[in-house]
């Protein structure tokens, strides 16, 4: 090639690289300095917001290690009212309404709203109406009528749903966004709700924080984070859902959780908490709360002008709850659950079965049981029947609220029933500790008791049959639930006496049993005045046998049988088993037996008091019951007239083994018509406990009568 030739394609090449250096480097000083005050500009307006990084809260088991309660991820949408600019819902209706169709789009569901009006679809026409909870919930009346006496408001309170709906739906400026005539019904009413929320709850003034979906997917998550920018004010946060491994069993003990109650809020700030926080609200949740509660993080996220995340870091790390372990045994509580139903299903049957034209049993439709280990005070099991859905509640709450059987209230801890003969071995208990009868003192029962001339009651059997049952001693007047016997006992010793050592047995007393209860009413002259009424000569001889103002829960009595039986030690009813650290096996805390008081029951009193229960079961008015296992049980049986028109309470106790009791059982069955029938559920119970059938055989029994009842020679007291 000529040289000529050769060097113009060389200069060629060397003018195109130094023009492209010269232009590059013409940019990199204009981004240098002409343009650095423009990126100074932007690097300055980056901001750095701090967020709460919820702990994972503590789980739940039962006392052999079965997950009761445990956590799963989730993450929710929640809206920040602070990263939202202006103080007006309409400024960014737009925006929520392009929020709501994503998640719909994207397979999520909206949050319930507080909006108290329903879509009602009719012919094909939409149109809205109030809620049932408004007319049956006086808070849900009030916090509508604050929003429509509000000064930009001033509704009437008797405005129709239709009314307010067209009213919040030009306030916001809805039709804008969302045209009636190409509107989807159902998706309008849940803007109209979100928009009402925001409205009612300042949320726009940052007063406070909404979440507008929960446990969203992972597409949902990614979109949302991506596109922070067409969603002002809209955060993902990690959170933890509740997963229940038993949902139907035990929601009672096992409790809710939820925002911090109204009017507690001082408390839990004092504490740490913030203020969206999610608490403990009954039940265990709410007893161990202290021990459930993790440590939450703190995490520091910076954003650019445009709302992205440029950058974030731990302030601090999370730290998870602890885990407690229950006294529950799973089983053995699914067991008395289950129990609970069929026997009150046995009962309808029976009362179908006895020629009894009144069918005494036939409106049995509820009951409780409670099971504790009378050497330790552990609870074992605590049923009430009928029962709930935990993981529905927030869902059902209204219809649950409204039903007539109350599912929702904790008979076995809370009710409070008259015990009927059941008391009699405390009165037995009392009058033999204080002396006033020795196990071989015997009475005569006459039928009658004609101690007063205004009140003669007659013992049950007197009055069925028309006989006594002669001269009897405490272990037989046990067995046969001789009221005669315990009309003259009770009136040798006096009221205060008895008062005094049931006292001592717990009755009247807390049990300590860390969730709600009821300390019951222990019958007393000071206690019939102070509600109001006057003591008279016949409340010493009703409250003797179990009945004049006497009201306990099985709790109370399981407790009292477990003090009796094990001698005299009144152990405090417990249902936490252990504390561990989040994950491990490490124990944080074990609280151990504790005994509130003893009542000095000696070795001939309580001989005499065990037999005689030992002789109701085999031959005496529980004879019915436990034939089928080789184990011997103690019990009593209780039958309480409760009021007329209604069939009478049924009440039953007992124990097992007879030589080493390691198992207290209390059963009530409202309306079971006869103590002896309320034994089926213990039945039921200590067969499952002692081995004599297995879970599966006990779940799955027939509810219908198996057994040769001979019922007219039957002692049903």
């Amino acid at each position: 090639m000529p040289k000529k030739k050769f060097f113009i394609r060389y200069f060629l090449i060397l003018a195109v690289f130094i023009l492209a250096a010269v232009v590059y480097g013409a940019a990199l000083l204009n981004l240098q300095f002409a343009r650095a005050e423009e990126f100074l500009r932007r690097i300055r307006s980056t901001y750095s917001v701090t967020f709460v990084i919820p702990a994972a809260r503590g789980e739940i088991f039962d006392r052999n290690g079965e997950p009761l309660v445990t956590n799963k991820i989730s993450y929710d949408i929640i809206i920040d009212g602070t990263k939202m600019s202006g103080r007006n819902i309409r400024d960014h209706a737009g925006k929520i309404i392009g929020l709501v169709e994503k998640i719909e789009l994207f397979g999520g569901r909206t949050e319930p709203d507080s909006f108290p009006v329903i879509l009602i679809e009719k012919n094909g026409a939409a149109e809205y109406s109030y809620s049932m909870e408004l007319a049956s919930n006086p808070n849900e009346r009030v916090r509508l009528d604050r929003f429509l006496a509000r000064e930009e408001n001033k509704l009437s309170p008797n405005i129709s749903a239709e009314e307010l709906a067209a009213f919040l739906t030009a306030k916001y400026r809805l039709d804008e966004h969302m045209p009636p005539e190409t509107r989807d019904p159902a998706i309008f009413r849940k803007i109209l709700g979100i928009c009402y929320d925001f409205d009612r709850l300042n949320i726009l003034a940052g007063d406070n924080k909404y979440k507008i979906s929960s446990d969203i997917n992972e597409s949902l998550r990614t979109l949302i984070a991506e596109n922070a920018a067409n969603y002002p004010g809209a955060e993902i946060r990690r959170t933890y859902e509740r997963v229940y491994h038993y949902p139907e069993s035990m929601p009672h003990i096992l409790g809710t959780i939820g925002q911090i109650p109204a009017g507690r809020q001082d408390w839990y700030l004092e504490r740490g908490y913030e203020l969206d926080a999610i608490v403990g609200r009954d039940g265990a949740e709410r007893a161990f709360e202290e021990y459930l509660r993790g440590e939450d993080g703190i995490i520091e996220r910076t954003y650019d002008q445009d709302n992205n995340i440029v950058n974030e870091r731990f302030i601090k790390e999370p730290v998870a709850g602890k885990n407690i372990f229950l006294t529950i045994d799973i089983k053995l509580q699914r067991v008395a659950e289950y129990s609970l139903g069929k026997t009150i299903g046995r009962i309808h049957e029976l009362a179908y079965t006895r020629d009894d034209p009144r069918r005494n049993g036939l409106d049995a439709n509820a009951g409780a049981a409670a099971v504790t280990d009378p050497n330790t005070g552990e609870v074992l099991a605590l049923a009430t029947y009928p029962s709930y859905d935990i993981s529905l509640y927030g869902e059902k709450y209204g219809e649950l609220e409204a039903d007539p059987d109350k599912p929702l209230f904790n008979r076995a801890t809370m009710g409070l029933y008259a015990p009927g003969s059941v008391f009699k071995i405390a009165t037995s208990v009392a009058a033999l500790c204080s002396g006033d009868i020795n196990p071989n003192t015997h009475i005569l029962d006459r039928g009658k008791y004609t101690e007063y001339q205004d009140y003669q009651p007659e013992c049950w059997r007197y009055s069925m049959y028309g006989v006594t049952h002669g001269y009897i001693n405490v272990g037989h007047a046990l067995e046969v639930s001789c009221n005669y016997f315990y009309y003259t006992v009770g009136q040798r010793m006096g009221i205060n006496t008895l008062t005094r050592y049931s006292r001592l047995l717990g009755l009247g007393e807390l049990t300590g049993i860390e969730i709600g209860e009821t300390a019951g009413v222990l019958a007393s002259r000071e206690a019939k005045e102070a509600s109001g009424g006057v003591w008279v000569g016949g409340d010493l001889l009703q409250a003797s046998i179990g009945q004049s103002i006497n009201q306990f829960s099985p709790l109370q009595t399981a407790n009292m049988l477990a003090t009796v039986v094990n001698g005299g030690d009144r152990y405090k009813c417990r249902l936490l088993s252990s504390v561990k650290e989040y994950g491990t096996d490490n124990i944080y805390y074990s609280p151990g037996s504790e005994i509130i008081n003893s009542v000095d029951i000696s070795a001939a009193n309580l001989d005499a008091v065990a037999s005689g229960m030992r002789n109701a079961i085999a031959t005496g008015t529980g004879a019915i019951l436990f034939n089928r296992i080789p184990v011997q049980v103690g019990g009593k049986t209780g039958t309480v007239q409760v009021a007329a028109g209604r069939s009478n309470d049924a009440t039953f106790v007992a124990f097992a083994p007879y030589n080493n009791p390691r198992l207290s059982v209390s059963v009530v069955i409202e309306k079971g018509a006869h103590g002896s029938w309320a034994g089926f559920a213990a039945e039921d119970i200590i067969e499952y406990y002692f081995g004599y059938k297995t879970f599966e055989e006990a779940m799955d029994m027939d509810i219908g009568i198996d057994i040769d009842l001979d019922i007219e020679d039957m002692d049903l007291e």
